[in-house]
C-alpha cells in the first residue's frame, strides 16, 4: 500500500494538473458527453435501438442484432445451444425458409461470411448484416432478416437434425492441442464460476442428441426484446430507420413469465495456483500469469473515462519495457487486460520460452511488473506514450467524417453489454486533450499496485511434450512465480536513443520527367536515378497516405545455394534493427507518429510498403530509406534469432496440420530445394548472416528497376522534394533486375497422398489442380468466377445438404511469371468418415460445371457481388494503389480497367464452363488427405 505521504503527494499533483489543464474536480464528476450524431432509445417492450447516419461507404447500411444471451444462460442439458440457435437462424425463418436467406442475400451482392455472419460468446450473440441500399426494397428486406432472427426462427425437427452435423464439424475444427489444454486450465483459471463449464461451442454429446424441445426452450426464454438491441448505421434517412425499427420490432412481446436474466459471478481467487500442460502436438512453449480478477464498474462520469485512459497508458508503458527486454531476441512478451468475464478484469502477462525452461522469463516479466509497481516510470517514458496515444486519437479525429460504418459497431455493442459510453470522435478528442496530460506517475503506480498487489495469481504453461524441453511440475511453477513476485528489484535504468532515424540526410536527386496517367487520375515522375514514382491524390481519407514500391526479382532470382538465405532475409532484418538502432529504438523514435514500413521478398517481385498520416510523410520516407539501405548487423541477435527459429521449426512438425502441409508440398515439388515450405533444422543451421544481409541490400538498397506508387491525401508540392531527397538518394548499381525462371515445376500426373498424423479425430483434404496456361485477363476473371461459384456449391451442397463440413474453400491464381501457369486449390477440413464422400461430391460439382456450365442464377450472383465490391473499392486508397501497380508495372489492360463493369458483364456461363474444362483437365492433380493416427 502507498504511504500516506505518497498518497498526499499524488493527490496534490493531480489537483495541480487539473487546475493547469482547465478541468475542475467538479468537471470530473460530470456525465461523459454523448455523441450528438447518435440516436439511442428504447421501445415500449424494452428493445434498445441505436441509429447513426454515416455516409462511408455510400449506399450501404450496417445492421446488427445483439442478444444478451450466450452460453452462460444455458441449462445443463443445453450446453452448446446458444451457438446452435445462431446456426438455426440461418437455416429457416418465417420469411426465409431453409437456405433461402443466404440465397436471397447472394442475389443482391452479399457474401456469406463477409457481409452476413454471426458469433456467439459467453454473454451475447451478435448477428451481422451489411445491406446495399441502391435498390429501394433492400433496406426493408434487411430489417425483415434481423426481425426473423429475433423471433421467427422455424426450428423444425428436420432442420435441427440436419444442422447437428454442421455444428459438430465446426466443433471438430477446434479439436487439438489447444482445445485439450483449455479443458485443463480453464476450470482452474475461473474456478468456482459458471464460465469454467460453459464454453460457447458446447458439448458434442449434447449437440448430437439434444432434444428439439431444449433448443426451442432456449430460444423462447432468452430471445426476447428486453434483452435485444438493434443497431443501424449507414447511408440512410434516420426517420425511415426509426419507422422500420418500430414496425419490425415494436410488436415483439416478452415471454410470461420471464426467466431472470443473469451474469455469472466469479469468486475471488484465494490462493496462488498453477498448472503445466504438456502435449505432443503443441508447437510452442508459452506461459501466462493471471493476476486476480477484480470487479469493474460501468462508465458514467468523466473521471471514469480518465480511469480508462490511465489503464491504457499503463499497459503501453509496460509493453514498452517488455519490448526493451525481449525485442532484440525476437521473443514476444505482452501484457493485457482480460475482459472475457462480464463485469471483471484480470491483468495478464504472457511470454514464450525456449528449451531451457521458463525460469528466466518468469523472473524477467515479474521484474518488469515489480519494478514499475515499486518505482513507477520515468517522465520521458510517460511523455513518449502520451504522445503516441495523442497521435492515435488525432488520426481518429481527423478521419471522423470518413469512418466506415462497420467500425462503429464494437463500441455500440460494448455500450449495450457493459455500459461503456459513446462519446463520439469530437468529444473523445476533447477529453483526451484535457485529461491525458494530467495523469501522473504516482497515479499510474497506484493503479498498477491495485491490480498486482494480491499474490493470488494463477499461472499456466502449455508446451510440447518432447525430450529436451525443461519444464517444472505444478508445484515448482508456483514456487518460481512466487519467487518472481517477491524478488528484490531496483529502478530500471533510463534509456536514451538518438534523436532522429537518420544520422545524415542523403544528397538526393531530381525529378527529370513528368507524365500524366489520365485513366488513373495520376501522374508519374521519373527521378534522376531512374526510379519511377506514380502519385494519385485522393480525398477518401483525410489523414492517410499509402506507398508501395516494387521491382522484379523475388526468390526466383537465386538458386538453391542461396534460396533459404533469401527466403528468410526479410524476416531476420527487422529483428536486428537498422543503422545504429535496435528495433525498440525505432519503436521509440516513431512514438507519436502514424508511420509503418515493411519490406517483403516475394516469389517473383520485391516490395516495399508503407503508410503514414499527412504530417508524418517525411518520417515515412526516412524510414523507407533507412530500412532498405541500412540493415543492422547483429551477430548475437542473429544467433539468438536462429536458435529460437530452430526451436520453432523443431516444434512445427509436431502439429499434424503443419506436418501434413509440408509433406504435401514436398511431394508436389519432389523435394526440390528451390521450394521453401517449412525448413528443416539443418536448413536453419545453414543460414548465413553475411549472405542474408548482402541479399537484402541487393534486393532493396539500389534504385535500379524500382517503381513506387503513392496514393492518399497528398500535397504534391510538399512530396516531390522529399521524394527527390529520399528515393532520389538511392544509388544506381547499373544492373536492371529481370524476371528469372528458376525451372521449379510441380510433378506431373494424378497423384494421391495420405498422411496419418494427430490424435484428434479430424481430417483435412487439400486438392491441387494445376498446369501450364497462357495468361489472359479474361481467363483470370473466368477462373475467379469458377472458384467463387464452386464455393457457393460447397456451402449449398456439402454443408447444408450433406452436413459433412462447416467450412471449405476453393481458391486459385493464374500468372505469367516466372512462367505461364495456374493453380486451383481446395481446402476442406472434415471428419475422417466423410473423406471419400466429400471427394466424390467435389468431383461431381466440378463435372457438372464442365458438362453443363454454371446456372444463370449463380453467374448473376457472382456478377452482382463483384459489382458491389467494385463500388466500395472505388473510394479505397489501397485499391487504387493496387490498380496503379497492375496497370503501370504489370501492364494490365487499360481498357479493362476503365470499363471494368462491362468487363464483368461480358462474362458468360459458357466462358466459365470453358475455363472449367481447361483448368480441370484431369492431367495434373495432387490430392492430399490428413487422417488421424
Amino acid at each position: 500500500m502507498p504511504s500516506l505521504k505518497h498518497a498526499y503527494t499524488t493527490t496534490l499533483a493531480a489537483i495541480c494538473m487539473l487546475l493547469s489543464s482547465g478541468i475542475s474536480a467538479q468537471d470530473l464528476n460530470a456525465p461523459i458527453p454523448a455523441d450528438p450524431a447518435l440516436i439511442k432509445g428504447k421501445l415500449a417492450n424494452g428493445l434498445t435501438y441505436y441509429i447513426r447516419p454515416n455516409a462511408t461507404p455510400q449506399h450501404k447500411v450496417e445492421l446488427r442484432l445483439i442478444v444478451k444471451a450466450g452460453s452462460i444462460l444455458e441449462d445443463d442439458d443445453q450446453q452448446g445451444l446458444a451457438h446452435f440457435i445462431e446456426h438455426m437462424n440461418f437455416n429457416g425463418t418465417t420469411h426465409f425458409p431453409k437456405n433461402e436467406l443466404v440465397n436471397y442475400l447472394e442475389t443482391i451482392g452479399l457474401k456469406f461470411g463477409a457481409d452476413l455472419n454471426a458469433n456467439t460468446g459467453f454473454d451475447k450473440t451478435v448477428y451481422e448484416l451489411s445491406i446495399p441500399t441502391d435498390r429501394p426494397d433492400n433496406l426493408e428486406k434487411g430489417f425483415q432478416v434481423i426481425e426473423d432472427w429475433a423471433h421467427n426462427a422455424l426450428l423444425t425437427d428436420k432442420d435441427i437434425d440436419e444442422e447437428r452435423g454442421v455444428i459438430l464439424e465446426e466443433s471438430r475444427l477446434d479439436k487439438g492441442s489447444g482445445q485439450r489444454a483449455r479443458e485443463q486450465y480453464f476450470p482452474l483459471l475461473l474456478s468456482g464460476s459458471r464460465y469454467a463449464s460453459r464454453m460457447p461451442i458446447g458439448k458434442d454429446s449434447i449437440i448430437a442428441h439434444v432434444s428439439h424441445e431444449a433448443l426451442r426452450r432456449y430460444y423462447h426464454d432468452w430471445y426476447r426484446p428486453d434483452l435485444m438491441a438493434v443497431i443501424v448505421i449507414g447511408d440512410m434517412d434516420t426517420t425511415a430507420a426509426m419507422q422500420l425499427i418500430q414496425s419490425h420490432f415494436g410488436a415483439l412481446i416478452n415471454p410470461t413469465p420471464e426467466r431472470p436474466h443473469f451474469y455469472a459471478d466469479l469468486p475471488p481467487r484465494t490462493e496462488t495456483g498453477g498448472i503445466v500442460i504438456k502435449d505432443n502436438e503443441e508447437t510452442s512453449s508459452r506461459l501466462e500469469i493471471s493476476y486476480p480478477y477484480l470487479r469493474v464498474k460501468e462508465e458514467s462520469v468523466v473521471n471514469d473515462y480518465r480511469d480508462n485512459l490511465k489503464e491504457h497508458l499503463l499497459l503501453e508503458l509496460l509493453r514498452s519495457r517488455l519490448r526493451d527486454i525481449f525485442g532484440s531476441s525476437k521473443q514476444i512478451a505482452d501484457v493485457f487486460f482480460d475482459t472475457e468475464v462480464h463485469g471483471y478484469k484480470s491483468l495478464f502477462v504472457y511470454t514464450p520460452f525456449g528449451t531451457k525452461g521458463p525460469d528466466g522469463n518468469i523472473t524477467a516479466i515479474t521484474r518488469v511488473i515489480q519494478q514499475a509497481a515499486h518505482y513507477g516510470f520515468y517522465q520521458s517514458e510517460i511523455d513518449m506514450q502520451k504522445k503516441e496515444m495523442i497521435s492515435g486519437d488525432e488520426k481518429l479525429y481527423n478521419e471522423r467524417d470518413k469512418k466506415n460504418s462497420s467500425r462503429y459497431m464494437s463500441e455500440y455493442i460494448r455500450n449495450f453489454m457493459n455500459g461503456e459510453k459513446i462519446e463520439g470522435a469530437a468529444n473523445e478528442h476533447t477529453l483526451q486533450e484535457q485529461l491525458l496530460p494530467m495523469i501522473t506517475n504516482g497515479e499510474l503506480t497506484d493503479l498498477l499496485k491495485s491490480w498486482v498487489g494480491d499474490d493470488n495469481v494463477f499461472t499456466f504453461i502449455t508446451a510440447p511434450d518432447i525430450k529436451g524441453v525443461r519444464l517444472p511440475d505444478n508445484d515448482d511453477l508456483v514456487n518460481m512465480v512466487t519467487a518472481g513476485l517477491h524478488q528484490r528489484v531496483y529502478p530500471m535504468r533510463e534509456k536514451t536513443v538518438q534523436e532522429s532515424l537518420l544520422k545524415e540526410i542523403p544528397d538526393g536527386g531530381k525529378v527529370v520527367i513528368r507524365k500524366e496517367e489520365p485513366s488513373l487520375g495520376a501522374a508519374t515522375y521519373i527521378l534522376s536515378n531512374g526510379i519511377e514514382v506514380t502519385i494519385k491524390k485522393t480525398a477518401f481519407k483525410n489523414d492517410e497516405i499509402l506507398l508501395s514500391g516494387v521491382k522484379k526479382g523475388g526468390e526466383c532470382s537465386y538458386d538453391s545455394t542461396d534460396r533459404m538465405d533469401c527466403h528468410f532475409a526479410d524476416e531476420l532484418v527487422p529483428g536486428m534493427g537498422y543503422g545504429n538502432l535496435l528495433p525498440s529504438d525505432v519503436t521509440k523514435l516513431l512514438n507519436g507518429k502514424n508511420v509503418a514500413v515493411r519490406v517483403d521478398i516475394g516469389g517473383t517481385d520485391d516490395h516495399v510498403r508503407g503508410s503514414c498520416g499527412v504530417q508524418d510523410l517525411e518520417t515515412m520516407l526516412q524510414l523507407v530509406y533507412l530500412e532498405i539501405t541500412s540493415p543492422r548487423k547483429d551477430q548475437a541477435g542473429f544467433m539468438s534469432w536462429r536458435m529460437n527459429f530452430k526451436k520453432q521449426i523443431d516444434n512445427f512438425y509436431i502439429k499434424p496440420e503443419t506436418y501434413f502441409t509440408d509433406t504435401l508440398y514436398s511431394t508436389l515439388y519432389n523435394d526440390n530445394a528451390l521450394f521453401v515450405s517449412y525448413p528443416s533444422s539443418d536448413d536453419i543451421k545453414r543460414l548465413r548472416l553475411n549472405n542474408m544481409l548482402e541479399i537484402y541490400k541487393d534486393k532493396f538498397s539500389n534504385a535500379d528497376g524500382y517503381h513506387f506508387f503513392i496514393t492518399g491525401n497528398v500535397d504534391t508540392a510538399v512530396m516531390l522534394p522529399l521524394l527527390e531527397t529520399y528515393l532520389g538518394g538511392l544509388q544506381v548499381s547499373g544492373v536492371v533486375p529481370v524476371y528469372k525462371d528458376d525451372g521449379l515445376r510441380p510433378i506431373s500426373g494424378v497423384n494421391k497422398l495420405v498422411v496419418h498424423k494427430g490424435k484428434a479425430n479430424k481430417s483435412v483434404i487439400i486438392v491441387k489442380y494445376y498446369g501450364d496456361a497462357p495468361y489472359s485477363e479474361e481467363l483470370e476473371r473466368n477462373m475467379e468466377a469458377l472458384t467463387d461459384i464452386l464455393n457457393i456449391k460447397l456451402l449449398q451442397d456439402l454443408r447444408e445438404k450433406m452436413s459433412d463440413i462447416y467450412t471449405g474453400q476453393f481458391s486459385g491464381y493464374l500468372t505469367d511469371q516466372p512462367y505461364a501457369h495456374y493453380s486451383i486449390n481446395l481446402d476442406l477440413p472434415c471428419g475422417p468418415e466423410h473423406v471419400d464422400e466429400l471427394l466424390a461430391a467435389v468431383k461431381k460439382e466440378i463435372t457438372s460445371i464442365k458438362e453443363n456450365g454454371p446456372t444463370p442464377e449463380d453467374v448473376q450472383k457472382i456478377k452482382t457481388q463483384w459489382h458491389e465490391k467494385y463500388k466500395s473499392e472505388l473510394t479505397d486508397n489501397s485499391f487504387w494503389l493496387g490498380e496503379m501497380e497492375e496497370l503501370l508495372y504489370s501492364h494490365k489492360s487499360e481498357q479493362n480497367f476503365i470499363n471494368y463493369p462491362a468487363f464483368i458483364d461480358r462474362m458468360t456461363a459458357a466462358d466459365i464452363q470453358a475455363a472449367a474444362k481447361q483448368l480441370f483437365d484431369g492431367k495434373n492433380e495432387l490430392t492430399g488427405v490428413l487422417m488421424p493416427e
